[in-house]
């Protein structure tokens, strides 16, 4: 399930990504070229990913994808 929500870069110095296999960025806004999707793992944030982390848990299908979802 993808989740989406509009970023305002101008409210925040940094965004943090963790993704599900434990891969994490932490990108200045200022360096950020879209409001509502960005792609990672390719080129352009490269530079901004950190040491990975343990993968996060599975959920069950009845969770939210994200408290800020509910």
């Amino acid at each position: 399930m993808a989740w989406s929500k509009r970023f305002e870069a101008a409210s925040c110095d940094y965004l943090f990504v963790v993704v599900g296999d434990g891969r994490r960025w932490c990108i200045p806004s200022d360096a950020l070229g879209g409001s509502s999707h960005i792609v990672l793992g390719g080129p352009k944030y490269a530079a901004f990913e950190v040491e990975p982390g343990r993968p996060l848990p599975p959920r069950t299908s009845d969770e939210a994808a994200s408290t800020i979802a509910h």
